[in-house]
């Protein structure tokens, strides 16, 4: 599901909040817990809103810059402890550590519900995820933005089903 919906996020804002409501309405339809549920949507949205078009942007062709994405949430500054602001590493480091901090929010109430360690391993993986995606994405410039955020749906649909299996 996430592999249509998530790119649909990419192109209409909105759509985050749609997919939080379908994560949430499922967890709770498999978990039962309201409040588990309620807690991943508000996570989800938290965690998406944070920004990343610099750091997606510049492996999709843009040219390498330090810009100013990532200063509010301490992003640019752990990244940059890793490698110098504006490269291709520091770039693909930010990545990361944005999709920890989206993935972090939207799953950490599942430890309520789900084995801790499967959901810090679902973390791990989908924080990692859309950098893989992004290195796997054919195309240049918005095309290859647009099949990384396709990839990148599926990888979250594979992830999220592995977690559910696992835990049922």
């Amino acid at each position: 599901m996430f592999y249509f919906l998530n790119r649909f996020r990419g192109t209409y804002g909105y759509f985050a909040k749609v997919n939080a409501v379908v994560l949430g309405v499922g967890s709770y339809l498999i978990y039962g817990n309201l409040y588990v549920s309620l807690a991943m949507v508000i996570g989800y949205i938290a965690g998406e809103s944070m920004g990343w078009g610099d750091w997606i942007g510049q492996q999709c062709g843009s040219a390498l810059r330090c810009g100013d994405e990532g200063e509010k949430n301490g992003i640019k500054y752990l990244a940059s402890k890793f490698a110098p602001c504006g490269t291709d590493a520091y770039n693909k480091i930010a990545l990361v550590i944005r999709g920890f901090y989206w993935w972090f929010l939207a799953l950490l109430p599942l430890v309520c519900v789900v084995n801790p360690l499967l959901v810090a391993v679902a973390i791990v993986l989908l924080a990692c995820g859309f950098q893989l995606s992004v290195s796997l994405a054919k195309g240049t410039g918005s095309l290859k933005w647009e099949n990384a955020e396709t990839l990148y749906g599926g990888m979250q649909d594979l992830v999220l089903l592995s977690l559910i299996l696992a835990s049922v």
